[in-house]
C-alpha cells in the first residue's frame, strides 16, 4: 500500500510574500504617524520648557521690585566670573549653570535644551535652545544699560521674551554652513534672523505675559546678514523673524510698545 504524504505545516512562498507585503504596507502607513507623534511630543516638551523659563522670568521680576531680568552682566558683580547671563555664568573656561539669573527659580539645567534640535554645547554658550529678547530687555554691559520694569512693557501679551533660537555662525556669515545655538533672539531690524522653526516649520514663543504660542517665521528681505547671506540659506536653516506688520525695519513685537 502507498502511504499518503504528511500534511505540511509551513507557509508557501506566495503566502510569505503576501505577509511581507502586508507588513510593508502597514509600516509605510504607520511609521509617518509614529514620527509625527514623536515630533508632537518633542514640541510639547519644548512648550513645557519655555513655560517654565517664562514663569521663572516673571518670578524673578517679582523678587526684584518688578524689574525684569537683565540679558547679561559684565560688571564683575560675582567674583571669579567674567559675566553672568540668563543661562549661566562664564568663569573664563566654562559655563556654570547654577550662577544664572533664573537657576534659583528653575533648579533645572535641562529646560534650556530643546529636544527637537541638536545643540552641541560649547564653552561660551553652553546649551541654549532658546533666545532672550536681549535688546529691549537690556543687560548691564558697563555702559549704563539697565533692565526695564514690567510696567514699561505696555502690551506684554504682544512682546517677545523668549523663543526657539539659533543663528548662522556670527563670525563667518560669508560661509554660513554651520548653525549654532544663541542665547539671544534678534529683532527684525537687526537683519540677523534667529527665530528657529524647528517644529514642523514653526517655532515656539514665550510672551512677556507668560503664555507660550506657536509662530511661523517671517521672511522680509531678499538677502540677510547685511547683504552677505542669501534668503535661500536662511530659509534652508529654518530661520526667520517674529513680525506682524511686514516691515523689517520695525520691531513692534519686541520694543515693549
Amino acid at each position: 500500500m502507498m502511504s499518503l504524504p504528511e500534511n505540511r505545516k509551513g507557509f508557501t512562498l506566495i503566502e510569505l510574500l503576501v505577509v511581507i507585503a502586508i507588513i510593508a504596507i502597514l509600516a509605510a502607513i504607520l511609521f509617518p504617524v509614529f514620527a509625527q507623534a514623536r515630533k508632537k511630543a518633542r514640541q510639547a516638551t519644548c512648550t513645557s520648557n519655555l513655560k517654565q523659563i517664562i514663569t521663572a522670568w516673571l518670578m524673578y521680576a517679582q523678587d526684584y521690585d518688578e524689574m525684569v531680568m537683565p540679558a547679561y552682566d559684565y560688571s564683575g558683580a560675582i567674583p571669579g566670573y567674567e559675566w553672568i547671563g540668563w543661562w549661566g555664568g562664564y568663569d573664563g573656561a566654562r559655563i556654570v549653570p547654577n550662577t544664572s539669573y533664573l537657576y534659583p527659580y528653575t533648579r533645572h539645567e535641562g529646560i534650556k535644551a530643546c529636544p527637537s534640535w541638536e545643540n552641541p554645547p560649547n564653552s561660551w554658550w553652553g546649551v541654549t535652545g532658546y533666545g532672550y529678547n536681549w535688546f529691549y530687555f537690556p543687560g548691564n554691559d558697563g555702559s549704563g544699560l539697565q533692565a526695564v520694569s514690567l510696567a514699561a512693557v505696555r502690551t506684554p501679551a504682544e512682546t517677545v521674551a523668549f523663543c526657539d533660537a539659533a543663528r548662522i555662525m556670527y563670525y563667518n556669515p560669508a560661509d554660513p554652513t554651520f548653525l549654532e545655538g544663541s542665547a539671544y533672539i534678534q529683532p527684525p531690524s537687526f537683519d540677523y534672523p534667529s527665530f528657529h522653526a524647528r517644529h514642523n516649520g514653526t517655532g515656539l514663543v514665550a510672551w512677556a505675559d507668560g503664555h507660550v504660542k506657536v509662530e511661523k517665521p517671517k521672511i522680509m528681505r531678499s538677502v540677510y546678514l547685511w547683504g552677505s547671506t542669501s534668503v535661500d540659506i536662511v530659509t534652508g536653516h529654518h530661520l526667520g523673524d517674529i513680525d506682524r506688520d511686514g516691515d523689517p525695519n520695525t520691531d513692534e513685537l519686541f520694543d515693549l510698545q
